[in-house]
C-alpha cells in the first residue's frame, strides 16, 4: 500500500532446517519445541502478509536453489527487479553446509513433533 510499485522477493527454506538453525541462534529458543512454535507463528504472520501482495510483485525462490543454482536463480531475480545481471553477484560465499542441516541436528522424535505442530 505504501509503495505500490514495490517488488517482494520471498525466500523459502526447508522448515526443519530453519528450526534447526533457530536452536543455534542466541536470539531464538534453544530447544526444538519452542523453536517450532516460534517458527509456526512467524510463518503464519508472513503468509497473512503475503496474501496481500499482488502476484506480479512477488518473486518466490527456494533457499536451496539460491545455493545450488546460484547463477540461474540470481538471473531470475535480476529479471524480476529489472536490473542487469552482473557476474560479481556470484562472488559471495554461499555455503552448502546448512542445506539439510536438520538431518544431523534433529532426532526423529524432534521431526515427529515438528510435523505434528506444523501439519
Amino acid at each position: 500500500e505504501l509503495v505500490p510499485e514495490a517488488k517482494v522477493i520471498f525466500i523459502t527454506r526447508k522448515y526443519a532446517d530453519v528450526i534447526s538453525s533457530f536452536t543455534k541462534q542466541g536470539w531464538c529458543p534453544d530447544n526444538v519445541k519452542q523453536a517450532t512454535i516460534m517458527y509456526r507463528d512467524i510463518v503464519r504472520q508472513i503468509f497473512s502478509v503475503r496474501e496481500e501482495i499482488n502476484y506480479d510483485s512477488l518473486c518466490e525462490i527456494e533457499f536451496e536453489d539460491l545455493i545450488n543454482n546460484t547463477h540461474f536463480t540470481l538471473d531470475n531475480i535480476c529479471e524480476f527487479i529489472d536490473i542487469p545481471f552482473d557476474g560479481n553477484m556470484l562472488d559471495v560465499d554461499l555455503s552448502k553446509h546448512n542445506i539439510d542441516r536438520y538431518k544431523k541436528d534433529l532426532k526423529q522424535e524432534d521431526l515427529d513433533y515438528i510435523n505434528k505442530v506444523l501439519f
